[in-house]
């Protein structure tokens, strides 16, 4: 099976499974925008938002001396191989202590900076820009605006005797990712439109959707607002940015004579059977 915008691993390499449905591509200039603002995005975020690499080389430097003054602390009580007076064990303490506050302030103040900048007008109307580049793209590639985004899920995995095995490679640390394409069907076709791309399938070549009873957990930054907020809407219990998603469906067809698989969470279940038509098993 070729599961749908995912990577089978061969060696060390990934091999895309997709291209062979694309449809419809935006063209190179609608992306050449998008890329042109969130390059304009992040370099007013360097200027204005992240701090400058000289307090990088501050904390790298801060660092460096908590870490050998706690090292100091440690082998001196612990082991008694570190031998300094009562005046020089003071001034080790002071100066980790120290240390360990520019650190902790450094990290603050830059996280406080992005938080501002998240809340801030610019921000959002930087959102809305980026939004609008995106609605163009898909006027231009045929999507209906009202057509629904829904989730399905991303994952690199090997074959072996028992099918598709999921597996964590080094640039993933979890082994389910979720992607939401705008979804829209024609009644011979499920489309499934990316901002770069439309693919399809023919409803006739889809042989069933079938319920996997396994839970997955997905980890989810808290700044996808979006994402977070439709889980609450389904009820998807999370804790510290882990999300567990209880079930997931498989929807299973043909193309070319090759088996497709495309995965997605249980609470998509009533959309992908109202545009196909076809009821899960």
């Amino acid at each position: 099976m070729k599961p749908f915008w995912c990577s089978k691993v061969s060696g060390n390499k990934l091999k895309f499974n997709g291209d062979e449905l694309v449809v419809k591509k935006a063209s190179k200039g609608a992306i050449n925008r998008v890329d042109k603002l969130c390059d304009e995005e992040n370099e007013y975020k360097r200027k204005k938002v992240y701090l400058p690499y000289i307090f990088s080389i501050i904390q790298i430097v801060a660092l460096c001396i908590a870490g050998i003054g706690a090292l100091s602390l440690y082998l001196g009580t612990d082991y008694n191989i570190v031998s300094l007076d009562d005046f020089e064990w003071c001034v080790v303490i002071l100066v980790t202590a120290l240390s360990g506050v520019v650190l902790v302030g450094i990290f603050s103040y830059e996280k406080i900076r992005q938080i501002n900048y998240e809340k801030s007008d610019i921000c959002a109307e930087y959102n809305a820009r980026i939004d609008n580049v995106f609605d163009s793209i898909y006027l231009e590639m045929g999507v209906p605006i009202d057509a629904p985004y829904v989730d399905f899920l991303h994952f690199n995995y090997r074959l072996n005797g028992a099918g598709v095995v999921p597996v964590k490679t080094e640039k993933y640390s979890q082994l389910f990712n979720i992607w939401d394409f705008k979804f829209y069907s024609d009644n011979k076709k499920l489309y499934m439109a990316s901002d770069e791309a439309v693919y399809a399938i023919d409803i006739a070549s889809i042989k069933g959707i079938k319920k996997i009873d396994e839970p997955i957990s997905i980890s989810v930054d808290k700044r996808q607002k979006k994402r977070i907020a439709k889980f609450e809407k389904y009820n998807v219990k999370g804790r510290f940015g882990t999300f567990k998603i209880e079930s997931y469906y498989i929807m299973e067809f043909e193309h070319k004579s090759d088996f497709w698989g495309l995965y997605f969470p249980w609470y998509e279940l009533p959309v992908i059977e109202e545009l196909t038509g076809i009821k899960a098993q």
